[in-house]
């Protein structure tokens, strides 16, 4: 929503890139792609935006944010 176009296309890290690195935890290489093309680059995101999301998204369950967390986040 922040940026107006979802983060990956499929939640599959065999076809989807963007999820792929996100499973590996190559964070750094997702945002980068993702702000290649954004005014400022990398800065575009926050790096609380980016903390949060990565967060949201791990793929670990047991590493995933809690709604409290989600809720006291510096970026809400």
């Amino acid at each position: 929503m922040y940026t107006g176009h979802p983060p990956f296309v499929k939640a599959d890290p065999k076809t989807d890139a963007y999820y792929r690195s996100l499973c590996n935890n190559k964070h750094e290489a997702f945002w980068n792609a993702h702000s290649k093309n954004k005014p400022g680059k990398i800065e575009f995101f926050s790096k609380e935006l980016r903390h949060l999301f990565n967060s949201l998204f791990a793929l670990d369950p047991n590493s995933r944010i809690t709604i409290q967390e989600i809720l006291n986040h510096p970026w809400i």
